[in-house]
């Protein structure tokens, strides 16, 4: 995962909301891409390169869009992050499925839920 710039946080608290609903299905890979490309990501294979080739049916789109995301999410100051169990939306940490307030990665542990 790209590491966190040392420049102020593109997306804070007052950006929380859906970017992206899920209306979208597959294709919302596509806008999650041009975000990125948009707050100047530049993946591995080139910028221009992913442009023309963004569509569903490229072979490397699901790795594209995965990249995109993990670039945009060094982008978030440190209370808020990118979701997309619900269309892409930037949401608070502490409202993630997945938060831990102890730091463990097991929220359902943490929860007391169990299986």
């Amino acid at each position: 995962m790209s590491e966190k710039p040392t420049t102020k946080p593109v997306f804070t608290l007052a950006d929380v909301g859906c970017f992206f609903d899920s209306h979208r299905g597959r294709y919302i890979g596509e806008a999650v891409i041009a975000l990125a490309l948009e707050h100047g990501w530049e993946p591995t294979e080139g910028a221009e390169y992913v442009a023309d080739n963004v569509g569903t049916e490229h072979e490397h789109y699901c790795e594209f869009w995965d990249e995109a995301e993990q670039y945009l999410q060094t982008l978030c100051d440190d209370d808020v992050m990118f979701d997309n169990e619900d269309g892409f939306c930037l949401i608070r940490v502490i409202d993630s499925p997945h938060y831990c307030p102890d730091g463990s990665d097991d929220a359902s542990a943490y929860l007391g839920y169990h299986q």
